[in-house]
Order: C-alpha cells, then sequence, then structure tokens
C-alpha cells in the first residue's frame, strides 16, 4: 500500500512542482483575497496531483503491470484514495507555509490566518471533489475524467463567492457546536469517500487488461 501512494508521488516530480507554484501563484495574485486563495489551492492542487498520476499510469500502461503483480485490485483502489486525503493535507501544509511567509516579509498581498473550518472545508471539499471525478477515470479515461472535473471546478469558481459568504454565517447562527460541525462534515465526507471507492473497485474489477 505504501509503495503504491509512494509512487504517486515520484512517477510525477514535476506536478508537484506545479502544484507548489500554483499555490504561490493564487496567495500572490488572487483578488478575492487569502481564504479564496487557500480553499481553491488546496482544491486544485489536490485535483492536479490524483488526476496527474492517473494521467502518467494510463499513458505508460502502469495499471497492466500493476495487476500483474501480487497486488489485490482493492489495494490498487484504495491506494487512490488514501492519495486523495495525502495530496489535500499536503496542500494545506504548503498553502499555509506560503501565507506564514508572505506575512513574515510583508509582501504587499492579503495574507490573514486561516480560520480551522475554513481548513476543514478545503479539505472536505478537495476529498468529496476528487471522489466524484475518480470513478470517470475507471469507467472510461483520464480526459473524460478532465472534462468532468473541469466542468464542475467552473460551478464552483461561479458559486464560490455566495458559498464563502454564506457557509461562515450559517455556522455561526447555528446552534451546533464547532465539534459536531465538523464532525458531521468529516463523516460526510467520508461516506461519499467509501460510495466513490466501491464504484471504482468494481470499475477496476470488471475492466479487462
Amino acid at each position: 500500500m505504501l509503495h503504491l501512494i509512494k509512487k504517486d508521488f515520484l512517477i510525477q516530480k514535476r506536478n508537484l512542482a506545479v502544484a507548489v507554484a500554483f499555490i504561490v501563484f493564487l496567495n500572490l495574485f488572487a483578488k478575492q483575497g487569502s481564504t479564496f486563495a487557500f480553499v481553491l489551492s488546496v482544491l486544485g492542487v489536490t485535483y492536479i496531483l490524483v488526476l496527474g498520476s492517473g494521467d502518467i499510469e494510463q499513458k505508460n500502461d502502469c495499471n497492466i503491470i500493476l495487476v500483474s503483480l501480487p497486488i489485490k485490485r482493492s489495494t490498487i483502489v484504495l491506494s487512490k484514495y488514501l492519495s486523495i486525503v495525502i495530496f489535500a493535507i499536503l496542500a494545506v501544509v504548503v498553502d499555509l507555509v506560503v501565507q506564514r511567509v508572505i506575512m513574515i516579509f510583508g509582501l504587499p498581498v492579503e495574507a490573514q490566518t486561516i480560520p480551522s473550518e475554513i481548513i476543514v472545508l478545503s479539505l472536505v471539499g478537495a476529498a468529496i471533489y476528487c471522489s466524484v471525478v475518480l470513478p470517470l477515470t475507471y469507467k472510461f479515461n483520464v480526459m473524460t475524467a478532465n472534462v468532468a472535473g473541469g466542468a464542475l471546478l467552473l460551478l464552483l469558481l461561479g458559486s464560490s463567492d455566495f458559498l464563502l459568504e454564506r457557509i461562515p454565517v450559517f455556522l455561526s447562527d447555528s446552534n451546533i457546536s464547532d465539534f459536531q460541525i465538523a464532525l458531521a462534515v468529516i463523516s460526510f465526507a467520508v461516506v461519499i469517500m467509501l460510495i466513490s471507492y466501491l464504484i471504482s473497485l468494481k470499475l477496476f474489477k470488471d475492466r479487462e487488461f
């Protein structure tokens, strides 16, 4: 399992560099402010790395090699979903470091401390977003998944102002504790990822190589 996750990093060193550059760019030039840049960068970086590894594997017929090895198909698919979580956490850490550097050096860019609820929502959003798209790579191919993912991203960007404005208001007006909200949101993401995993696993098992 760990070797499969490590593979997802090693085969896309260029994408990792692009992901870091993407985070820096958004933090320096996003007009909507650091909160918007944070959410979008976590979402975008996770998507870039998850689909990027799938694209490289597809071009090099990696799945043909993997299924010929003594590795269960369920393990291969599960590693992809664990990679989503790891990529999302990596994006959060890099983003927080970049924003910290901006604040330390006093760059003329809006930077602020990211609230914990925004961090949780970003992780959950990235997990759900990639979980919606990932089964398409097993049913069709990475290109089709990219088209669907791009359309979904445009939809999210179009409603970003509304979501970033209304979600904090809803959370502050509710009588539910922060812990209960976080638990509910994380539980929802886990359910979505589980359903997505089961769909991807069935599609992968039915595929002939």
